[in-house]
């Protein structure tokens, strides 16, 4: 059993979807998937809170357990601090590497720029 930490932190794992509204116009959406338990390891985090919004760059690492789901360009809904009473974000999954056999994923992921919920 490969050893992953403590994964303590609640993250959503979301599917992009399209669909018409009554106009006819193609909508966008974004619906929710399965729950994932992580680890965050900070690569960089280079941002300020300011005015009640969070500006500025964070990449992250994401020690999660294996998930077949889980593709490059997925994106991800969590908590910007830790607990789950925090503001969430999405981020996007730029790099995905494989650790032990089918045991756990180390996710490279971005922070998007700020999204309304619907």
């Amino acid at each position: 059993m490969l050893n992953i930490g403590k994964l303590d932190l609640r993250f959503q794992l979301y599917s992009a979807a399209t669909s018409e509204n009554s106009f006819g116009q193609v909508v966008d959406t974004m619906s929710g998937g399965v729950y994932l338990y992580a680890r965050r390891v900070y690569k960089k985090y280079d941002t300020v809170m300011d005015g009640g919004s969070l500006h500025g760059k964070s990449d992250l690492e994401l020690i999660v357990r294996f998930n077949d789901s889980i593709k490059l360009a997925s994106k991800l809904r969590g908590p910007i601090f830790s607990n789950d009473a925090a503001t969430s974000i999405y981020y996007i999954v730029n790099g995905i590497e494989e650790l032990g056999r089918r045991e756990g994923m180390k996710l490279s992921v971005t922070r998007l720029i700020q999204q309304k919920d619907n």
